[in-house]
C-alpha cells in the first residue's frame, strides 16, 4: 500500500498531526499503544475508523526504515522492534512519507 493511503497531514484536521488517512486518528496512537503492551487488535478495537490494511500498512512502512540490524534481527511485531520504531517515530514521524 502506497504510503499516500496511510498517512493524510492536514493542518484543519488534529493540527497536522499524521493521522491515517480518511480518520482523525493520529499514527502515534498506534505505537503509543504498541509501546504499552496493547495489540493490533486492541488499537482497532479502540480506533474502529482505522483498518486492519492501514495499520499492517503502517508497520510495513516503519519496519523498512529500521536499521538492517534490527530489521533481520526480529519481526515488526516484536516488542524490541516497536519499541525502536516508537522511537524512530517520536522523533521524526515525517520518515514514514
Amino acid at each position: 500500500m502506497a504510503t499516500a493511503n496511510l498517512i493524510s497531514i492536514d493542518p484543519d484536521i488534529q493540527g497536522g498531526t499524521p493521522c491515517f488517512v480518511g480518520t482523525r486518528v493520529p499514527i502515534r496512537s498506534l505505537f503509543d499503544a504498541l509501546k504499552r503492551g496493547r495489540t493490533v487488535d486492541y488499537f482497532l478495537s479502540q480506533f474502529p475508523s482505522v483498518t486492519r490494511n492501514q495499520v499492517d500498512g503502517v508497520l510495513d512502512r516503519a519496519n523498512e526504515m529500521l536499521p538492517a540490524s534490527e530489521h533481520a534481527a526480529s519481526s515488526c511485531c516484536s516488542t524490541k522492534t516497536c519499541r525502536t520504531i516508537y522511537g524512530i517515530i517520536s522523533s521524526d514521524m515525517t520518515f514514514l512519507l
